[in-house]
């Protein structure tokens, strides 16, 4: 019997990317996505990636998938816009928590090894830890209803492992950029906001002060990430993946202007979800995988710009 992996969201941002390692690799590959964010044309070009249109939350369009030959579940589907879950949040609600329960049921009818890609957003900020990197024994203080329906969908993944044994692992990048990324308001980082504005000659827009810093991981660096901590034995159950670097959000555009195009600093639409400093520590993932990051940010940010280039281009 054929031997299929599973990608929820696997035409989205970072799912292409795990479907594209997963493919290099010569795995066969179910790409499972309602193209509400991600688009088919993302997995162009790849080997043994076989797409299914559908949602996480349409019980019978789930059900038409061949679980009888799934050997690991990467559950990435998800909405994750922090603005937009505070406009919406009863969305994020019924996406990011029954729609992961909806997969952790069909997982643990055959004890399918899952992956629920989670997100660094659960950690929110703690003002007596700040001056640190944030570990995965930092607090759970999420800031935004997107960072609670995470959390929540790890809660639930949790104890479907404890109440039936499903083999379970919880992934917490931090925040991750590169091609296939959206460059919209609503579904891209800033990074590509960024990049693209650059391109287009237009202004840089910071919301607020732009002393805000993150954490930035090259999205084929979190892909390799996410397929060694599945393959690999023996690891703890939830585990960070980051630079371990962080540059605040004025730096970055400083660095991605070049000096030529200008920053502005607008009103921040929603103040009360922006998390002052994300950096991570992700040394239990070096230990555990013998993983790290092998794309700087000074490349990341080139191949980029080359990709939204070359688009522009097709």
């Amino acid at each position: 019997m054929a031997e299929n992996i599973l990608v929820t969201g696997g035409a989205g941002f970072i799912g292409s990317w795990l479907c594209k390692v997963l493919s290099e690799s010569g795995k066969s590959v179910i790409a499972f996505d309602d193209l509400s964010t991600g688009e088919l044309a993302n997995l162009d070009g790849m080997q043994g990636v076989e797409f299914v249109q559908g949602n996480i939350c349409n019980i019978d369009q789930l059900s038409k998938l061949p679980w009888s030959s799934i050997t690991a579940c990467y559950h990435l589907a998800a909405k994750g816009d922090v603005q937009e879950s505070i406009d919406n949040p009863w969305l994020y609600t019924q996406v990011n928590i029954i729609g992961t329960q909806n997969i952790l049921e069909f997982c643990r009818k055959k004890l399918i090894p899952t992956l629920f890609m989670s997100t660094c957003m659960v950690y929110g900020f703690d003002h007596s830890k700040d001056s640190g990197a944030i570990n995965e024994e930092f607090p759970s203080l999420p800031l935004s209803p997107y960072g609670a329906s995470k959390l929540s969908g790890e809660q639930l993944a949790i104890s479907y492992h404890h109440s039936y044994g499903l083999p379970l692992k919880i992934a917490r990048p931090f925040n991750t950029y590169g091609p296939f990324q959206k460059t919209n308001n609503r579904e891209g980082g800033v990074i590509p906001l960024f990049l693209e504005r650059r391109r287009q000659g237009k202004p840089l827009f910071i919301f607020g002060c732009g002393n805000q810093s993150r954490d930035f991981l090259y999205a084929r660096d979190c892909a390799d990430f996410l397929v060694s901590f599945m393959n690999t034995e023996n690891t703890p159950m939830i585990l960070n993946a980051g630079s371990d670097k962080s540059i605040t959000i004025n730096e970055l555009a400083q660095t991605i202007s070049f000096g030529e195009i200008d920053i502005e600093h607008v009103e921040h639409p929603h103040p009360q979800s922006e998390i002052p400093r994300l950096l991570c520590d992700s040394s239990l993932a070096r230990r555990t995988l013998g993983w790290k990051p092998k794309v700087s940010l000074k490349e990341g940010l080139e191949e980029n710009l080359n990709w939204l280039n070359d688009r522009l281009q097709a």
